[in-house]
């Protein structure tokens, strides 16, 4: 079983499927006419002025944000970019950071096309409402909704908290079933409130683990100037360390900086168009200008920032990298930070992920299904226990490429249409 699960993974979303998410991202960069450089600014300076205000039920553009970026900051953001640089070397953050800045692109036309067919139905359904209406394939939008129940339980839910799991077992012999049991406890409160709950709490733990984050490494590159310049260099120089130009494009770095970068942001993937379908916001344009703001702060900032810490550390094993750095600056408690950093993003991902699976339960089986979804998600960590890690990521990447291939093949059929209509929209 454990063979077919692994061989499943390596075929959908192995080594060719990070690349077409990729180059995609680069497409649809170019189609946009670069609107993740052209409207940057601009889209930062909407998170700072008075929020619309819409129905019972809809989002402000900010929340939107917030449940968009808690759904994307798992604790990949850490093992991820530190098993990458372990296995790629120092090269991997820079191509990380070049997908990160393609997949902007991604999530705006994504997030535009959500809100375009979404304003044309009485319940916005995300990239449901974009197959069903723009490609006219109810069926394949039944299927894609039906792939992001699984994604939710699977990768979301259950992977990220056998991913806690294995980490407190690991470091602090904490026992697995206790952990899993303390993760649904966590999420009882939050999640008994449901969807609008969920939207109200999502800012919290998300600010709360990208300032802690950020903070304590700004203490460490102004404690350590030299070594953060030297990492910087590392990571530039050897990304483009191959013979020829086409070499670079069958490097190790390219190839898991890219991947990362990918499986990081999930831009493309669909999911964060159940987030977006729902925001006061009725311009699709300025709402795509506000969630492409997501994959910078995830990909480029956070994951960029723990890149160079990893590269600081100086460590072969990536289990070893961050708790080694933060150890090192903060002696006496650093190297348990990382455990309080991977519990609030496990967290983060877990009760923002509630929110789009909901969403895609309800599109396939109906409201009927809210209660029984809920107790679901409640009671799949419990499961992570009895599963190992290569288990857990070979269903994780099989989940991910069936949700993430009909939402691909979407935004790119209805590409031309992102073209025209969001310049019509920004030229107003």
């Amino acid at each position: 079983m454990l063979s077919f699960l692994s061989g499943a993974a390596a075929g959908l979303f192995g080594t060719g499927a990070p690349l077409l998410f990729f180059f995609s991202g680069v497409y649809l960069t170019l189609v946009t006419g670069f609107v993740q450089f052209r409207r940057f600014l601009p889209a930062v300076g909407s998170l700072f002025r008075k929020q619309e205000r819409g129905s019972d039920g809809a989002l402000s553009p900010r929340r939107v944000l917030f449940l968009g970026l808690g759904a994307v900051m798992g604790p990949g953001n850490l093992l991820g970019v530190a098993a990458a640089v372990a296995f790629a070397g120092p090269g991997a953050v820079f191509w990380m950071w070049f997908s990160g800045a393609a997949g902007m692109a991604l999530r705006y036309a994504e997030t535009f096309l959500a809100l375009l067919f979404g304003r044309e139905e009485r319940r916005p359904e995300g990239m449901v409402s974009v197959i069903r209406k723009g490609l006219r394939l109810p069926f394949l939008a039944c299927f894609f909704a039906f792939c992001g129940v699984a994604a939710s339980l699977l990768m979301a839910d259950l992977t990220s908290a056998g991913a806690m799991v294995f980490t407190l077992r690991s470091v602090y012999s904490f026992p697995a079933p206790a952990g899993a049991a303390l993760l649904s406890l966590l999420m009882l409160p939050v999640l008994c409130g449901g969807k609008k709950r969920v939207a109200s709490f999502c800012p919290f733990p998300v600010a709360a683990v990208s300032v802690l984050f950020f903070f304590l490494a700004l203490l460490v590159f102004l404690r350590a100037p030299g070594e953060a310049a030297s990492a910087l260099r590392a990571i530039f120089s050897s990304a483009f360390d191959q013979k020829s130009f086409a070499g670079v494009f069958f490097s190790p770095a390219f190839r898991e900086g890219v991947k990362k970068g990918v499986y990081s942001n999930e831009c493309g993937m669909g999911s964060e168009p159940a987030f977006s379908s729902a925001s006061a916001l009725s311009d699709p344009a300025r709402q795509g200008e506000i969630s492409m703001l997501g994959p910078f702060l995830d990909t480029v900032v956070f994951c960029g920032i723990a890149g160079i810490l990893c590269v600081m550390s100086g460590e072969s094993d990536p289990m070893k990298m961050l708790p080694a750095v933060f150890g090192r600056f903060f002696p006496g408690f650093g190297a348990h930070l990382v455990a309080v950093f991977l519990l609030l993003l496990v967290y983060t991902t877990l009760i923002s992920w509630y929110y789009a699976g909901e969403s895609f339960a309800l599109s396939v089986f109906g409201r009927r299904a809210k209660l029984f979804y809920r107790a679901i998600y409640l009671l799949m960590p419990l499961l992570a226990p009895l599963f190992t890690a290569e288990t857990l990521y070979a269903v994780c990447d099989a989940a991910v490429a069936m949700m993430a291939f009909p939402s691909l093949a979407a935004i790119l059929l209805l590409s031309r249409r992102v073209r025209t209509l969001s310049r019509q929209s920004l030229c107003r």
